[in-house]
């Protein structure tokens, strides 16, 4: 999961390398969620935005990330970050089952259940 700040544009510049630095230290098929935060301070003030949505969506299509807005202060679509990330993940280690380890849906399920965020 990478996240940046949406009131900020220096924090949206630098996600291009970290994603390159995720990339270099991680298996090739691994999933990556790009989430843009603080949506609940643009709701309030709109001119506080300084990362447009739709230049995110596109930068996360062109490099392979999901994604979505976000606000931690105000719990919006956080849980739905993780579970768009687990679902897509599920979605790809459903029928691999790797030096003996199974990740089941209801697993998943579980542990996103017991999560204590918001």
């Amino acid at each position: 999961m990478i996240v940046y700040d949406i009131t900020n544009r220096e924090s949206f510049e630098n996600i291009k390398k970290w994603v390159l630095e995720v990339r270099s230290l991680t298996e090739p098929n691994t999933v990556l969620i790009l989430v843009g935060n603080k949506t609940d301070l643009c709701e309030k003030d709109p001119s506080m935005r300084k990362v447009l949505k739709n230049e995110a969506e596109t930068y996360a299509l062109d490099s392979n990330l999901l994604f979505v807005e976000a606000s931690a202060e105000g719990c919006n679509n956080v849980r739905e970050a993780f579970e768009i990330l687990l679902q897509k993940i599920y979605s790809i280690t459903k029928d691999v089952k790797s030096e003996g380890i199974d990740i089941t849906k209801m697993e998943m399920t579980q542990a996103m259940s017991q999560s204590k965020c918001c």
